[in-house]
């Protein structure tokens, strides 16, 4: 799950290989491109410089409505081949990628487009779910590509809550939230976190949202220069399902944002279908 691939922008033949690649990768699919080098994208577009009028439309098509690349720290040599770069980098990094693609005929043995396509056994393994540890760190690991890629995030759960009923602090909950605005303030182009989230059962709504302002404000002095906001939306019902997620992807938290130790939460990416009627019903902006 969340596992990224460094492809060489030269190796896609056409741009039916490149959509071809791009439907592989992205946020329903839990498998992400590297942008190895940081500029891959426009790599990418000179490489298609000298194909037809209506080609280099489609290319920047494909590129302009993805969410597929997210970063990668491995260092990048532009006097090296790509291939050379993608070698060095696995070899000082070996979690920068999962796997480098390279353009066919490459000199070192890598692994091709044609190879992914259309070989047996030689396509990328599913990334749409897997059961993690019930812990904040990995909520956060399943979190961050949906944190990089979007500008808002929306999370629905009706258990969801930081004090407990005697108005004592729910820290397992409080964990996870952490997490989260950790990744919210590591994305500069991110604005806003709203969170779902059902009244509970003889509370009154006034003094519940008193205190949750209280103490998300607490947890936002730790990111003093972040420039994102926390809004609630506090309902009588919020339905079942737990998810955090905006219009460009989502996942679904099979037992909520809790923290339990000894214990798997099964998270998965949801489809666009899936995810279409939780912008409906909750509502997201960007």
């Amino acid at each position: 799950m969340n596992e990224r691939y460094a492809v060489d922008p030269d190796a896609p033949a056409d741009w039916r290989e490149l959509k071809l690649l791009l439907d592989r990768v992205g946020l329903q699919s839990g498998r992400f491109l590297a942008s190895f080098p940081s500029d891959w994208s426009l790599f990418l577009q000179q490489r298609f410089a000298t194909a037809s009028d209506m080609d280099r439309k489609r290319v920047v098509e494909l590129l302009r409505h993805g969410r597929f690349a997210v970063l990668c720290d491995a260092g990048y040599k532009r006097h090296l081949a790509w291939a050379q770069n993608a070698v060095a980098a696995k070899t000082s990094s070996p979690n920068a990628f999962r796997e480098a693609v390279a353009s066919p005929g490459n000199s070192l043995g890598l692994k091709t487009l044609q190879d992914v396509f259309y070989e047996d056994g030689k396509d990328w393994p599913s990334g749409v779910g897997e059961h993690v540890a019930m812990a904040a760190a990995d909520y956060a690991r399943c979190a961050s590509p949906l944190f990089e890629l979007s500008a808002e995030i929306t999370l629905v759960d009706r258990f969801f809550k930081l004090r407990s009923e005697s108005g004592q602090k729910d820290y397992r909950r409080t964990n996870v939230l952490r997490a989260f605005f950790k990744l919210a303030a590591m994305n500069r182009s991110f604005q806003c976190i709203r969170l779902v989230l059902e009244l509970p059962k003889d509370c009154i709504q006034s003094r519940y949202e008193s205190d949750l302002e209280k103490d998300i404000e607490d947890l936002l002095s730790a990111h003093p220069s972040a420039d994102f906001a926390v809004e609630f939306d506090v309902r009588k019902n919020v339905g079942h399902g737990r998810y955090l997620f905006s219009i460009h992807g989502g996942l679904h938290f099979d037992h909520g944002f809790d923290e339990k130790q000894g214990e798997t939460n099964h998270v998965h990416w949801l489809s666009n279908a899936e995810l279409k009627p939780l912008i409906d019903r909750y509502g997201t902006k960007s």
